[in-house]
């Protein structure tokens, strides 16, 4: 896909109890045992973020969109807060087909060409969908751009929690329109007055 000229950036989920990438004795490996919420590692050719607890895939997925334009992010594993509408490829033998399979191989190496084109199809699509039928992000009323996979992360997260109450209509296809007032700064009390409770929303 590289080679095809797409930005890619790969995630890895591990069911182990813990990753170690660090080299005991150095600076960072000190800083981490030290209790370093976030250590960032820094060289003349890379860098390294360590944080000492788990992340969800939404988060990973912000903060590589951080560092770069990515066109897509390829995540080997499977999370539980993966949308169904993210499209997913089953290598291997795999118990059950997950929603949102597009594609099954026999193993890592099988119809590989099968599958650069059909991820060729999939960004073509998105490139091309109208108007009404992306979703729309804005903030302070001017719109932001959004890749497709952070699109179905917002989509798969609003449409979910909205399926989840009682409310008319189809959550699962239905347009739905969500507005977050701006957060107001709690006014400090008038000299002499008293402190009363605030509600937050």
């Amino acid at each position: 896909l590289i080679q095809k000229g797409k930005r890619v950036g790969t995630v890895k989920l591990s069911k182990s109890e813990q990753l170690d990438f660090d080299i005991e004795g150095k600076d960072t490996q000190r800083h981490i045992k030290a209790g370093s919420m976030v250590t960032a590692a820094s060289s003349l050719s890379n860098s390294v973020l360590f944080i000492p607890k788990p992340q969800d895939l939404h988060n990973l997925i912000e903060m590589m969109t951080v560092t770069g334009d990515l066109d897509m992010v390829i995540v080997e594993g499977l999370a539980d807060d993966v949308p169904d509408t993210a499209p997913k490829v089953a290598v291997g033998e795999v118990k059950g087909r997950v929603p949102g399979t597009i594609m099954e191989l026999p193993g890592p190496d099988g119809e590989l060409e099968g599958l650069y084109h059909l991820i060729d199809r999939i960004m073509d699509k998105s490139e091309v969908v109208g108007e009404e039928d992306r979703v729309l992000l804005r903030v302070a009323g001017q719109d932001v751009t959004i890749k497709a996979f952070v699109r179905d992360y917002l989509e798969g997260t609003v449409r979910g929690a909205v399926g989840a109450l009682k409310v008319e209509g189809d959550a699962t296809s239905d347009a739905i329109e969500v507005n977050i007032p701006r957060k107001e700064e709690p006014k400090a009390p008038e000299e002499g007055g008293q402190l009363r409770s605030l509600d937050i929303d």
